[in-house]
């Protein structure tokens, strides 16, 4: 169902995007102690984007590994970002005036917790639950990629992509601006990610000549 956007820039939706993450949950087959672990990762993500970032967006996203359900949560802002971060998950610790249990708690409660902040940058935030927990092994992966296209605003289509495959030996990974946005820049990155995919065993050089020559009478990309 692709990733669902919810602008946090009031206290009031706060429980709003709470309230949409327990029903995503549930429809994963999440159990009700599950479901409360997410409710309380993407209340405190959401609290904190009011709090401290000045509003922001949560992200969420249905994942799977084999029958085993998950539920990924993404918080951006674009505020004053965390001066001190492994302070910051000393509980008790706190700026705003609560009980400062928050990244503390939600590295707790996730199985996969990463942050990345930039004083007067922004921070971001990204914590993946799972219905029950993988039997064996994860696969190896060389790298865990992931990204993020966001439409933009009043558009429905996005004019920015991105791609990655990997092999035993290496990764590729394809990111590809559309020029301007709407569909327009969509039908350009979408030929892009086809010749990407099409020729694996091409090295970059190769892959922007076949690009370049793709894109031709389209709007072009970068």
């Amino acid at each position: 169902k692709g990733t669902l956007v919810f602008p946090v820039l009031e206290p009031f939706q706060v429980g709003e995007v709470r309230r949409k993450a327990i029903a995503l949950a549930e429809g994963l087959a999440f159990r009700s102690t599950e479901a409360g672990k997410v409710a309380i990762v993407v209340t405190e993500a959401a609290a904190n984007l009011v709090k401290h970032g000045g509003g922001g967006q949560i992200l969420l996203q249905a994942l799977c590994n084999g029958e085993v359900r998950g539920l990924e949560v993404l918080a951006l802002d674009r505020g004053p970002g965390i001066a001190n971060l492994q302070e910051a998950f000393r509980d008790g610790y706190s700026t705003g005036g609560s009980p400062g249990n928050g990244l503390g708690a939600m590295r707790r409660l996730s199985a996969l917790f990463e942050i990345h902040s930039v004083p007067g940058g922004g921070t971001a935030l990204l914590a993946s639950l799972w219905s029950a927990r993988a039997l064996g092994p994860t696969p190896h992966r060389p790298l865990e990629i992931g990204g993020l296209c966001v439409p933009h605003a009043g558009e429905e289509v996005c004019g920015d992509a991105w791609d990655a495959h990997q092999d035993p030996t290496r990764s590729r990974v394809l990111l590809v601006d559309g020029l301007g946005h709407g569909p327009g820049a969509a039908e350009a990155v979408r030929e892009a990610i086809r010749v990407f995919r099409e020729h694996p065993a091409a090295s970059p050089a190769a892959l922007i000549e076949l690009m370049h020559r793709a894109l031709h009478g389209s709007r072009g990309a970068a």
